[in-house]
């Protein structure tokens, strides 16, 4: 499994966080079938990025995910195409329906914000998951442990739809989700096996 922090360009090698060491929490992370981490943290908030030849003050998703698209998925025409025309969010579903895996960190640092509510993410999910993804998962666990809540959302084959949204503690998000996808799995063969 490697590991690539997207924004600088460069191996990810930080170790994990907590709620007093808020330098490596995951920022926007995307998960490849063929389990690569593609990794971004907090420590790129506020820094200066180049996108499409224009500096930005990288502080929204949607700098993440430009430059994600810009680094990473150049020949992609469609996704390059999504962010030139400002359409920064619909390539989450194009990586979803590619069998990829998001990861957002949703936490708003600002006082009173980040008092109030805490560190939050939310975690999407393809129906099929390969085993090298699983291995991925395992991995950002360590990274997400601290987190309050984080969200998991199931999305159901290529037509996106939403089958299964749930919260839980960071420490049991991972856990739990893999409990339910396999009692998921399970079900679905023993229907298969009586139809």
């Amino acid at each position: 499994m490697a590991v690539f922090d997207f924004i600088n360009q460069c191996t990810y090698s930080k170790p994990a966080g907590n709620l007093n060491d808020m330098e490596s929490h995951p920022k926007f992370v995307l998960i490849r079938r063929d389990g690569t981490i593609l990794y971004s943290d907090t420590s790129n908030d506020e820094k200066e990025i180049t996108i499409q030849g224009q500096k930005v003050q990288c502080n929204k998703h949607e700098h993440y995910l430009a430059k994600l698209i810009e680094n990473y998925y150049q020949n992609s025409e469609e996704l390059v195409k999504m962010v030139q025309q400002g359409n920064y969010f619909a390539p989450i579903f194009e990586f979803l329906n590619e069998g990829d895996i998001i990861f957002n960190n949703l936490t708003i640092y600002q006082f009173p914000y980040f008092y109030l509510f805490g560190v939050r993410g939310q975690l999407l999910v393809p129906e099929q998951i390969t085993n090298q993804q699983k291995e991925s998962l395992q991995w950002l666990d360590s990274y997400i442990k601290f987190f309050g809540e984080v969200s998991v959302e199931e999305y159901q084959n290529n037509d996106i739809n939403r089958r299964v949204s749930y919260c839980d503690k960071g420490s049991t998000a991972i856990i739990n989700y893999f409990m339910r996808h396999n009692e998921h799995e399970k079900v679905k063969c023993k229907s298969y096996h009586y139809s």
